[in-house]
């Protein structure tokens, strides 16, 4: 069977540029957040296996010892990841609710795209019934002349 052109519904993001800046910034905001909480869970693995050493940098240095200082800092870089990560988090949560507003805005410009195609295809679908219904009709006159010509040898 011969196929008409290829026929392609437009996706919400490319019918609406409004719904489609929001998905994108949206995805760029989750790709931040993946790596900022892959970077906060390294450095949380990494002041396990080194803890900082009991004693100040001051201290140590007193008793002719140093002391690493990126391990004392190494908490404060956590919070401050830790702390993107919320707000990213935050973020997002409120972009997810601006592409559930913008949605019905959205598949509204998806079905003005596709109206003429639809209607094009439910005018074939009537167009075929029709001609089903037809033959059905002649179907039916052929069996009631068959019935009315042959009543005893009629046959289903």
């Amino acid at each position: 069977m011969a196929t008409k052109s290829e026929f392609r519904v437009p996706t919400l993001a490319e019918a609406d540029t409004e719904y489609a800046a929001i998905e994108s910034r949206m995805a760029d905001l989750m790709s931040q957040h993946s790596q900022t909480h892959r970077e906060a869970e390294e450095i949380r693995a990494d002041i396990l296996a080194r803890p900082a050493p009991r004693m100040r940098s001051g201290v140590a240095e007193l008793l002719g010892g140093t002391v690493d200082t990126a391990l004392l800092q190494r908490p404060t870089q956590l919070k401050e990841k830790r702390g993107r990560v919320a707000d990213l988090e935050e973020a997002i949560e409120i972009l997810r609710r601006n592409l559930a507003d913008r949605r019905g805005h959205a598949s509204a410009a998806v079905c003005s795209a596709v109206r003429k195609e639809y209607g094009k295809r439910v005018a074939a679908i009537c167009t075929a019934l029709d001609a089903v219904d037809a033959a059905r009709r002649d179907a039916e006159l052929l069996l009631d002349d068959r019935k009315r010509d042959f009543p005893r040898t009629f046959c289903h």
